[in-house]
C-alpha cells in the first residue's frame, strides 16, 4: 500500500489534502444546499432532497472536529503517551475560530441587522445566542455550530480526562465509553428535537443534542490507533467506505426520524475512507484533487460568509434554481479564499504544535510519520492535523 496522501501547507502548517477535501465537501454541501432553498428548490422533490443532504454536511464538520481534536488526547491516553499543551491547544483554538467569526459578526450586524440590538451584540459575542430564543440561529444561521464547536473545545480535554481514567489504557473500554455518550446525546436528540410536541431550536443546535454526531471522529481515533499495532487486520477497501457512507447520508434524509444517528454513521464510514489504514481506491484519489484541498483549507470562511450572499442572491437573482445555485458558488468561493488570506491566515500562522500529532509546522520539522507504526506496516496518511474548521 503506497502512501496514499498528499501534504500541503496551510499558514506554515503540513496539513492531509484529503482532509481538507473533507472540508471543502461539507462545506460546498451546505452551499448548495442553502443555494437550492434560496432559489426555491425546497418545493421541489429531488431539489429538495439535496438541500436537504447538502444541510447535514455540518455533521461532517463535527465528526472531523472530533477526529482531529481527540487524536493527540488518545496517543497520550492510549498510544505514545506524549504530553498535551493545554494552553497550545486552547490558544490554537482561540486563533482558529475567533478572529474570522468577529470580523463576520460584525459586518452582518452593521449592515444586515442594522447596527444590531445591544442583546445581539453581547449574546453573539460570547456564544450564548443559542440559550435564547429570539437569537438562535438569527444574524447568520451557520453561526449556531460555532457555538457547538466552541462548548466541544471547552469540554473536550476533561472528557478526555474522564474516559482515560475510566478506561485505563484499555482502548475497547474507552471506545464503549464514547459509544454510550453518543448514545445518550441521541437519547436527548430523540425526545428533545426529533419526538418534541413542539420545535425548540435551543434543543435542536444544543451540544447535548449533537454530541453524537462528534463520536463517530472519536471513535475512529482510537481505532486508527488500534490497526496501525494490527497489520493483518484486513478492512474493506477506501472506495466501499466512501461509497457505504454517501448512501448513508442519502438514507439520512429519506428517513427523517432516524436522519441524526443516520448522518453519524454516514461520517464514520467517510472519514475513515482517508484516516484509516485501508487500501486506497479510485473514489478517494479523486480527494488529492488540488481545486478540493484549496476550498477545504478556506472551508471556514465558505462556511460563514455564504449564508447572508446566497439569500441575497436569491431575492436578486432571476431564473429559477440553476442561476442561484451557479451565482452562489460564483461569488462564494472567490469571496472565501479572499477572507482565508486576509482575515485567517495571519492568525494560523500564530499556532503552535499542542499535542502528538503527525503534521506539525514546518518550524518543528518534519512530521513524525513513522509513529507507532509497526515494522511492515505501511506509513501512514498525515490525516492528524490540528486544527477545525
Amino acid at each position: 500500500m503506497p502512501d496514499r496522501d498528499t501534504d500541503v501547507l496551510q499558514a506554515g502548517e503540513r496539513r492531509s489534502g484529503r482532509i481538507e477535501s473533507l472540508r471543502a465537501a461539507a462545506a460546498l454541501a451546505v452551499l448548495g444546499g442553502h443555494a437550492l432553498l434560496a432559489g426555491g428548490g425546497y418545493g421541489h422533490g429531488f431539489s429538495r432532497t439535496l438541500a436537504t443532504a447538502g444541510s447535514l454536511g455540518v455533521f461532517l464538520f463535527f465528526a472531523l472536529t472530533g477526529y482531529l481534536l481527540f487524536l493527540p488526547f488518545a496517543r497520550r491516553s492510549f498510544g505514545d503517551g506524549k504530553q498535551i499543551n493545554l494552553r497550545r491547544y486552547a490558544l490554537n483554538r482561540v486563533l482558529r475560530v475567533l478572529p474570522l467569526y468577529y470580523v463576520v459578526l460584525i459586518v452582518l450586524l452593521i449592515v444586515n441587522e442594522h447596527g444590531g440590538t445591544f442583546s445581539q451584540w453581547w449574546r453573539f459575542a460570547t456564544f450564548s445566542q443559542s440559550f435564547f430564543s429570539d437569537t438562535v440561529s438569527t444574524v447568520d444561521g451557520p453561526m449556531w455550530s460555532l457555538v457547538v464547536e466552541v462548548q466541544f473545545y471547552a469540554l473536550l480535554p476533561l472528557l478526555a480526562a474522564g474516559i482515560a481514567l475510566v478506561a485505563r489504557r484499555s482502548r475497547a473500554i474507552a471506545a464503549a465509553v464514547i459509544a454510550a455518550a453518543g448514545l445518550a446525546s441521541a437519547l436527548v436528540w430523540w425526545s428533545k428535537v426529533n419526538n418534541a410536541p413542539f420545535e425548540d431550536l435551543r434543543w435542536r443546535y444544543s451540544l447535548p443534542a449533537t454530541f453524537l454526531n462528534f463520536t463517530p471522529g472519536m471513535l475512529l481515533a482510537l481505532a486508527r490507533l488500534e490497526l496501525l499495532e494490527r497489520p493483518h487486520v484486513r478492512l474493506p477497501s477506501s472506495d466501499w467506505l466512501l461509497a457505504g457512507g454517501v448512501a448513508c447520508w442519502f438514507l439520512a434524509v429519506q428517513v427523517p426520524r432516524f436522519q441524526q444517528p443516520l448522518a453519524a454513521l454516514a461520517a464514520l464510514l467517510v472519514i475513515a475512507a482517508v484516516v484509516l489504514p485501508v487500501r486506497d481506491g479510485f473514489l478517494v484519489r479523486a480527494l488529492d484533487a488540488r481545486v478540493l484541498v484549496a476550498i477545504g483549507i478556506a472551508s471556514y470562511s465558505l462556511y460563514l460568509w455564504h449564508y447572508p450572499v446566497v439569500f441575497s442572491l436569491g431575492r436578486h437573482v432571476d431564473g429559477g434554481l440553476l442561476p442561484v445555485v451557479l451565482a452562489a458558488v460564483a461569488v462564494c468561493i472567490p469571496l472565501a479564499l479572499a477572507s482565508y488570506v486576509i482575515v485567517e491566515r495571519p492568525f494560523l500562522g500564530l499556532r503552535r504544535r499542542w499535542g502528538s500529532t503527525i503534521a506539525g509546522s514546518v518550524a518543528d520539522g518534519p512530521p513524525d510519520v513513522n509513529l507507532g507504526v509497526p515494522a511492515g506496516r505501511p506509513t501512514p496518511p498525515p490525516a492528524e492535523q490540528r486544527a477545525t474548521g
